[in-house]
């Protein structure tokens, strides 16, 4: 059966009408699900990830180095979400070569007076580090638009989220298969050097030149640092992410510095934060 959202009682809390592949600079927030601590702690306001939370570190940043439309602003991995600003630089099917050469044309034009007013502060040459902010008024829902070729899936805000919660998953999901794979491979090699094997008449069997320490014996593996957010996360059958994800327009240089400044100090407002609890079941 086909999603319907009048049966399945599910709502959009996407701008109705926004194109979401336009230029501009979004604040994103995607949380766990049932906001399960995964990814790391916070003691005394300093964030520690595990190496869940550095695999989602690396995967967002990953975001921008295989995509050349977008840049990674602020962000921060918070023990059960993230917050990030992804800015769009130009739309996916307007090759990198088209925009240099609008803005070039652009350069030779300047003084003409020609859309003087509606690039002023929002769509500034990114060579020289500005900012390019989202249009003030949305596309209008109504608005009649001209039939638009397939476009690559990349190129809105919706899909970039959706390539990074499947490459996280991913990647989380290999790197507990790894360690797994590891402390059987390790178990059962302490398990053999334990046996006492039968030895034929004339050899000889030797101890251990090197004794096990204290330390060694004792050292914590990588599965017993994160055994129990594996076990959370098997839990959660692997689905790390909520189905859906927040996301507020930045429309001005005030709103993208107040963004920035909240991003940075979350971990020192962890406990005001609103994303703190986790959803009881």
């Amino acid at each position: 059966m086909r999603f319907n959202p009048n049966i399945h009682h599910r709502h959009s809390i996407r701008l109705k009408g926004y194109d979401y592949s336009q230029e501009g600079l979004y604040f994103i927030t995607i949380c766990v699900q049932d906001r399960e601590f995964i990814f790391g702690d916070i003691k005394n306001g300093i964030l520690e990830l595990n190496p869940f939370g550095k695999i989602a570190s690396q995967e967002w940043e990953n975001s921008e180095k295989i995509r050349d439309n977008i840049k990674i602003h602020e962000y921060i991995i918070m023990p059960n979400h993230i917050h990030g600003i992804i800015e769009i630089l130009f739309k996916k099917d307007e090759s990198k070569e088209e925009k240099d050469r609008e803005n070039k044309k652009g350069g030779e034009d300047k003084g003409k007076g020609e859309d003087k007013g509606e690039s002023k502060g929002e769509s500034k040459d990114e060579s020289k580090g500005e900012l390019r902010f989202a249009p003030t008024v949305p596309t209008a829902p109504t608005a009649p638009t001209a039939p638009t070729n397939f476009k690559s899936p990349s190129q809105t805000i919706g899909s970039i989220i959706r390539g990074f919660k499947i490459a996280t998953i991913k990647k989380i999901k290999d790197y507990i298969q790894e360690i797994e794979k590891k402390e059987e491979i390790k178990g059962k090699g302490e398990k053999g050097n334990k046996e006492i094997k039968r030895i034929s008449w004339g050899e000889l069997q030797f101890a251990p030149t090197i004794a096990p320490t204290e330390e060694s014996e004792f050292a914590p593996t990588p599965i017993a640092l994160t055994a129990p957010i594996i076990e959370k996360i098997k839990s959660l059958n692997f689905k790390i992410w909520q189905r859906n994800y927040y996301e507020i327009i930045i429309r001005d240089e005030k709103a993208y510095q107040r963004i920035s400044e909240y991003i940075i100090n979350n971990p020192q407002k962890w406990e005001e934060d609103k994303f703190h609890k986790k959803i009881k079941k």
